[in-house]
């Protein structure tokens, strides 16, 4: 499937198809996404959107980051957004493969995350968040538990334990993400 769409022998599939087909597979779904949406023979029949860059943010461990300030912007399939409006999403750059088993995300990777409130409330256990506690932040699986909510890796291992004394904001859930193509 991977070599066809590369080879623009085949049309792109929608999301939801590449999704059904990794898993059948067992097969990261990144692998398909980008054969599929980065231009590799295949014709892409939407017009990429402009959204807002973050920064780099840690996946292997929690560590001081700051977000970037300025305007720069990513381009990103509106395919990726669904009904979201490009205002309600950022883009982050993974450092650290700690994701890379559980959801193919390795270090250089773009990652798409939409805003979420501070608080997590609606954040849901297993979903993968960009998240800032005091001064430093990271990218990981959250999963409420008794007293707090547990930050954990790509293998199930409890990297952070989030209390009520922490100064924690949850700042987005993971949508997507994509090896960027080098020009």
């Amino acid at each position: 499937m991977c070599r066809k769409l590369n080879g623009g022998e085949t049309g792109r599939p929608e999301k939801d198809t590449l999704d059904q087909l990794a898993m059948g597979l067992r097969m990261p779904a990144w692998r398909l996404y980008v054969a599929a949406y980065e231009g590799n023979g295949v014709e892409i029949e939407t017009e990429p959107m402009n959204v807002r860059y973050y920064g780099v943010v840690p996946m292997d461990e929690l560590r001081w980051v700051a977000a970037q300030e300025g305007t720069e912007m990513r381009r990103v399939l509106p395919e990726w957004l669904g009904t979201r409006s490009p205002d309600d999403c950022f883009v982050v750059d993974a450092s650290g493969d700690c994701l890379f088993q559980s959801h193919g995300i390795a270090t250089g990777f773009s990652v798409l995350c939409e805003w979420v409130d501070a608080s997590g409330e609606s954040v849901r256990d297993g979903d993968v968040v960009v998240v800032r506690i005091a001064d430093e932040c990271t990218m990981k699986r959250w999963f409420r538990v008794p007293n707090g909510v547990e930050l954990r890796d790509g293998q199930d291992r409890v990297v952070y334990r989030i209390t009520g004394d922490d100064e924690v904001i949850v700042l987005g859930r993971y949508l997507t993400h994509w090896k960027p193509v080098k020009h």
